[in-house]
């Protein structure tokens, strides 16, 4: 049964991060990620916005969730109040588990334009204040699955497809792929029955199951939890990113990358922020 196109959301107006790169939030936990959790964010730096070589973010902080950053273009430096630092070239994906809260911090490296996705993950409440952890996932390191019919190419990062398993550790059960379709061609892709699924498309343009208007890129595809696949069809050659992940019925109360389950708990985060408990850079 296939699963159906319940929206499709133009990329909003970019804003600026430091003076490193624009971005586009797609949603984040007070909107769309209420619906999907755990996966409660999702912002896009094109090749389109202007990136400074060099450049830093703003710190950002983070509690009780993953923030999970994929580079498809460009390199990018991360680094947070935990200690870890890494360089993350196209290909690369970080998969940092912030648990108990950390500052964290991104600086461009080199020239070529950047490209990168971010995607924040709830974790539940019994895991809110685990110790920082990070994987740093090498594009060598991520495994790619032909499709069927010469449709093009998937990589696993999280998850499992065509008994290929993606190498991030995960909290919970948890899809993520990146995937590129040929001009001309179709891929059935089984998703878990009752899992919503977000598709970002990167560039190109295809059409989705029941969706009557074809989808190009820098646009955000919401696809229902009802069903157990998709159908996409590349009308030019087409990249984008799939998250899908088993729902979280928990209370969602957050703010940027403050994820908690209660006004009280997002309260007293902010007072541990003030406090210094979250280090510094």
């Amino acid at each position: 049964m296939k699963k159906k196109v319940i929206g499709v959301t133009m990329a909003p107006a970019a804003r600026q991060y430091g003076n490193a790169y624009a971005g586009h939030v797609f949603f984040g936990s007070q909107g769309l990620g209420r619906q999907i959790n755990p996966v409660v964010q999702l912002d896009h730096v094109s090749p389109a916005q202007p990136s400074t070589t060099g450049g830093t973010t703003e710190a950002q902080a983070l509690r009780g969730c993953e923030i999970v950053t994929l580079v498809t273009r460009g390199s990018v430096q991360a680094r947070d109040s935990a200690g870890h630092q890494v360089t993350l070239q196209k290909g690369d994906v970080q998969w940092l588990t912030v648990g108990s809260g950390l500052l964290r911090q991104e600086i461009v490296q080199g020239d070529e334009p950047l490209e990168l996705t971010h995607v924040l993950v709830n974790l539940p409440a019994q895991y809110k204040m685990t110790p920082p952890h990070n994987q740093h996932l090498e594009s060598a390191a991520i495994p790619e699955v032909t499709l069927p019919e010469g449709a093009g190419t998937l990589r696993v990062i999280a998850g499992e497809y065509e008994g290929k398993l993606g190498p991030a550790e995960t909290v919970g059960p948890l899809q993520l792929w990146s995937i590129d379709l040929r001009k001309g061609h179709s891929a059935n892709l089984n998703l878990p029955m009752s899992w919503y699924a977000v598709a970002l498309v990167l560039d190109g343009r295809l059409e989705a199951n029941y969706w009557p208007h074809p989808i190009t890129e820098r646009q955000l595809v919401v696809i229902d939890r009802v069903g157990d696949e998709v159908l996409l069809t590349a009308w030019e050659d087409t990249r984008l990113i799939l998250v899908s992940a088993e729902p979280l019925e928990e209370a969602v109360t957050g703010e940027e990358g403050l994820v908690l389950n209660s006004p009280e708990e997002l309260a007293q985060t902010r007072l541990d922020l003030e406090a210094g408990q979250f280090g510094t850079l």
